[in-house]
């Protein structure tokens, strides 16, 4: 018996001297702290509905912090929804603002140019743009095994370079006159269209709720039609502003 009562106390020592060696465990916060500094967004999954607002690290504006993190991916979601990938839609203002800035204007004779008359050579080549870059939706399955495989975070990424390689060709186009470039400025931002509309779909797998999720969606789905409205207030911003040019170039 007292060798028995020996050997429970040499275990309880050592089990003690391991806990003490080993430290207390971490806090849920605290960990979750250390994950999202790293951009490991593992953490945007259908478990943030449990995640405490205090999370995210104070990482965001005060207004931000007192909303849940899925809202305000939500809210972040909308707004690229809006104003970035869904303006894409919006072809009419933007072929006005390339006629204006004489995209094209090659293709018209000497005569026309000098009437500023919009020639129908010129109307067509630029029609072209969005036949040539709406074939990038090919790509879509793609990206969604991107976005499968590493994650949203990786897809957003993409996303971003394509919308900045877009929207720098266009400049690029506009202040050197080489027409061509439209084409590919266009091919990146459909690209960036395709990621937009998979992470829709990304966003509504955050809520475990199925109403809600049907509601994000929904919503962010409206606000990718309605996006057709940017280029049309850049088009009004443009008409607004004395001797302006597309882009200021």
């Amino acid at each position: 018996m007292e060798s028995q009562e020996h050997a429970k106390t040499d275990d309880t020592i050592s089990i003690d001297s391991d806990a003490k060696k080993e430290g207390p465990a971490p806090s849920k916060s605290l960990a979750q702290c250390k994950t999202m500094s790293t951009g490991d967004m593992s953490l945007l999954t259908p478990s943030l509905s449990t995640m405490p607002p205090s999370s995210t690290c104070g990482c965001c504006s005060p207004f931000f912090a007192m909303l849940p993190l899925q809202k305000r991916i939500v809210i972040l979601t909308g707004f690229y929804i809006t104003f970035f990938a869904g303006a894409v839609h919006g072809w009419g203002p933007m072929q006005l603002m390339l006629e204006g800035d004489g995209a094209f204007s090659y293709r018209c004779t000497s005569e026309e140019v000098a009437s500023d008359v919009i020639c129908q050579q010129q109307t067509i080549s630029l029609l072209r743009i969005p036949l040539i870059a709406g074939l990038c939706s090919i790509l879509s399955p793609i990206l969604g095994h991107v976005a499968d495989k590493y994650g949203s975070y990786v897809l957003v990424v993409v996303m971003s370079l394509f919308c900045i390689f877009g929207i720098s060709l266009i400049m690029v186009a506009s202040g050197t006159g080489v027409d061509w470039i439209h084409f590919a400025a266009f091919s990146f931002l459909y690209l960036m269209l395709m990621s937009g509309s998979i992470m829709i779909t990304k966003t509504g797998l955050l809520f475990d709720n199925g109403d809600a999720r049907r509601r994000v969606i929904s919503v962010l789905n409206a606000l990718l039609d309605a996006g057709t409205m940017t280029y049309l207030i850049l088009l009004k911003i443009l008409q607004g502003i004395e001797g302006a040019t597309f882009l200021g170039v």
